[in-house]
């Protein structure tokens, strides 16, 4: 039959068409006689609505935001009142305040507690019917029961229906949701957003933590790792399901593809990490001896391999190599650098066993002994600990050093005790440093070289010292 409509002084009332009450001829005395009826619409008043708000806006089980607004407990009739004026706001453009909804629902013909109304819209809203707008911006679930339980922001609020997504488009994003997060979201739309959200905020929390270590330089992806971080802040953007949603479908290409990266983005820094740091370590100890190491075509091919891998801009593929290549090449550094040790060790021993030798038939103080085998002692611990081939071939022409200074501080002491032999210091010439050019090419050349080292080493005896020749 439908309804029946009538407007008196400015109140809209509605009816069933067929109750035999409206359809009499007493039907406007009827209306006006039983002005007060619909305020038996709250058939079950709160007992205490500000702190229902509250309890109704913290539920974080999303299933348990889905009110039966059928049910005698949520006064369905006055749900349905509240509804009907909302929609018809809505499809003339009509601004709703929220303040003056409740006013609307506490004058006649309802008179409902302001209360009541604040509690109708806080569940509308938890329906996901409607949006609060405070402040310029929609309000977020979290200030929700703050902003709506202080009376004072009652006429600062302004609601607006919301747009429901398409049964069809819901499908489609729980599908998407399935492929990009490997789980297929709840069939209802709020739910559905909240998974979704749920999902992306998991990504972001770990994409942020993976840009700290990736800021470094000392780890890849970080390209991928910003292109991730902006793409889901735009999607987490909204705070509307509709928009979210809508943004998500449209996006869906984006996703998936983020989807891919994101796993071996997370796959690296969560479990290859420690892999990567090896191989790091492994390449910096090898980069020092690289010019011994590439001599073998084998190890510079591997070597060429590990500085591909590091450089890669997504290497979560081939880090897998990385073992075995830092042992082929862990192998081949450690047996230059024993080679390396055991030459120097071999120099250090003979200019060792020199030194005791010379100052065996002089009178050397256990002092003066000790202190030089202190230094010996210090360039042989140095020898074991050092990783460069370079400087451990330095470290034989160091004893060298020390050996012609303690020598020659040992016949300064000696010579000037009193009735002590006289010891002559040493000068060791080193023969390759009198070469005036890389190459003696001609007889003049040869000429040149026979006399600066001819007259370097007369020198020397002439000033009294002893030549040791290298």
């Amino acid at each position: 039959m439908g309804r029946a409509e009538y407007y008196i002084n400015g109140w809209e009332w509605r009816a069933d068409a067929e109750d035999p009450f409206i359809a009499s001829n007493n039907a406007l005395d009827y209306l006006v006689d039983n002005s007060f009826s619909k305020m038996g619409y709250i058939e079950h008043p709160s007992a205490n609505p500000q702190g229902e708000i509250q309890s109704v806006m913290r539920h974080d089980d999303t299933a348990q935001r889905v009110f039966d607004m059928n049910i005698p407990d949520n006064n369905p009739k006055a749900a349905r009142e509240v509804r009907d004026y909302i929609s018809l706001c809505a499809l003339q453009s009509k601004q709703m305040v929220a303040g003056d909804i409740i006013e609307r629902f506490a004058a006649r013909p309802y008179g409902w507690n302001e209360w009541e109304t604040a509690l109708i819209l806080a569940k509308l809203y938890c329906l996901g019917e409607i949006q609060f707008l405070f402040s310029g911006g929609i309000l977020e679930r979290g200030r929700v029961a703050e902003v709506i339980t202080r009376t004072s922001n009652w006429k600062k609020v302004t609601v607006r229906q919301r747009k429901v997504v398409d049964l069809a488009l819901i499908e489609k994003a729980r599908r998407l949701g399935q492929e990009v997060f490997g789980q297929m979201g709840p069939d209802k739309e709020l739910p559905l957003y909240q998974f979704l959200r749920q999902q992306l905020e998991g990504w972001r929390d770990s994409i942020n933590q993976h840009k700290t270590l990736a800021d470094t330089g000392k780890y890849p992806g970080l390209k991928d790792i910003q292109e991730i971080s902006r793409s889901v802040e735009l999607l987490l953007d909204s705070q509307d399901s509709f928009e979210f949603i809508g943004r998500i479908l449209e996006n869906r290409d984006g996703l998936i593809t983020a989807a891919n990266t994101f796993a071996d983005i997370n796959g690296f820094y969560t479990k290859q990490r420690p892999q990567w740091d090896e191989l790091r370590d492994a390449m910096a100890r090898f980069e020092i001896n690289s010019f011994d190491l590439e001599n073998s075509e084998d190890i510079k091919t591997a070597l060429i391999r590990m500085r591909d891998i590091l450089g890669a801009p997504a290497p979560y593929g081939i880090i897998r190599e990385a073992t075995s290549l830092i042992q082929k090449v862990d192998q081949a550094n450690n047996k230059l650098l024993a080679d390396a040790r055991d030459k120097a060790s071999k120099v250090i021993s003979s200019l060792t066993e020199q030194f005791v030798k010379e100052t065996n038939g002089i009178k050397v103080s256990p002092k003066d002994m000790e202190q030089a085998n202190r230094a010996y002692t210090a360039v042989g611990e140095r020898l074991e600990s050092e990783e460069s081939i370079a400087n451990i071939s330095r470290l034989a022409d160091e004893a060298k050093n020390i050996f012609e200074a303690e020598m020659n501080r040992v016949a300064k002491t000696v010579s000037s005790d009193a009735g002590g032999p006289q010891v002559r210091e040493v000068q060791i010439v080193h023969v390759r440093n009198e070469a005036s050019k890389p190459y003696l090419e001609t007889e003049a050349d040869v000429d040149k070289f026979i006399e600066n080292l001819s007259g370097k080493l007369k020198k020397a005896i002439k000033d009294g010292k002893r030549i040791r020749v290298e």
